[in-house]
């Protein structure tokens, strides 16, 4: 069994995505007439958003979701074809659409 500190660290670092798929969610999206720019950084993301301006990192916990240290979770979503179309993110209880301009 692995010592709790390996099991932190572990969970910090989160699961690794192959950078194609992390660039395939870079770009900018929209929630109520505001930009919120997503970028690859690393093995995370970076989002950029200016009326939630606290979590800006972003670890994968899976290919599509990923989780703030603040708790803030976002997954992305594919239209049809396979192509982003946009992310969920939730906060708490509330949850919000980002489309993709």
């Amino acid at each position: 069994k692995a010592a709790p500190s390996i099991i932190r660290a572990m969970e910090a670092r989160g699961v690794r995505v192959p950078r194609e798929i992390l660039a395939s969610y870079a770009g900018v999206y929209e929630i109520a007439g505001h930009a919120i720019t997503v970028a690859v950084s690393g093995d995370g993301l970076t989002v950029d958003d200016l009326q939630t301006p606290v979590d800006r990192m972003f670890v994968a916990r899976s290919r599509t979701r990923f989780e703030s240290g603040g708790g803030v979770v976002i997954e992305f979503m594919a239209g049809p074809g396979g192509a982003v179309t946009h992310f969920v993110r939730r906060i708490g209880s509330r949850e919000e659409r980002a489309y993709r301009r």
